[in-house]
């Protein structure tokens, strides 16, 4: 053999080793990159799913705030209509035709009991009514100044005063009335399953 020819066979097996090497380490390479490219995939999957859930906590969070926010001023107009109905009862309890308010406040004196040197403190629209109902009964003498009420009266003693307002009357009925009154306004209307 030459030395050309054994250089010749010396390069081609160099060569062949090199490319046998070079495929190794591109099959090496190849797979890393696969391992790499399926990790970063999951990650980022991780990622994209923990993300998502975050979102879709925060939205949940979000319509539940806006849940009660509405429930909250739902309950605020269903409690602004109660109070309409009261103010509306108010004014019914002193609209009472003919001398029926005159009557419910004779009433209500007749309720209370005796307290010498009361006085009546009724708002200033029913102190002439309170003077005349006063002149024909009882040893109670009007208050000097009238009482910031709707309608009614309360009566001032020297230990104690007592409460016969209106508003002080219906506000015990609206205790105990309330649920009722709530079923009444605000009954959701039956569905028809035709």
């Amino acid at each position: 053999m030459t030395i050309s020819s054994v250089q010749t066979a010396v390069l081609d097996k160099a060569r062949a080793e090199a490319e046998a090497i070079l495929a190794e380490a591109r099959k090496d390479a190849d797979a890393r990159l696969e391992r790499e490219s399926a990790r970063l995939r999951e990650e980022q999957e991780r990622r994209v799913a923990a993300l998502r859930a975050e979102a879709e906590a925060d939205l949940e969070r979000e319509a539940g705030n806006r849940r009660a926010e509405d429930r909250n001023k739902l309950l605020a107009m269903k409690n602004e209509i109660i109070e309409e109905v009261f103010a509306k009862a108010i004014e019914a309890i002193r609209d009472l035709p003919g001398d029926g308010y005159a009557k419910w406040l004779e009433a209500q004196l007749a309720r209370a009991p005796k307290m010498d040197g009361a006085a009546v403190a009724v708002n200033e629209a029913d102190r002439p009514l309170m003077e005349r109902i006063l002149s024909e009964s009882s040893g109670l003498k009007m208050a000097e100044k009238p009482a910031a009420i709707g309608g009614g009266m309360i009566i001032q003693g020297a230990q104690a005063d007592l409460d016969f307002s209106v508003e002080s009357l219906l506000g015990v009925l609206r205790e105990s009335l309330a649920e009722e009154i709530a079923a009444q306004l605000f009954a959701e209307p039956e569905k028809d399953d035709n």
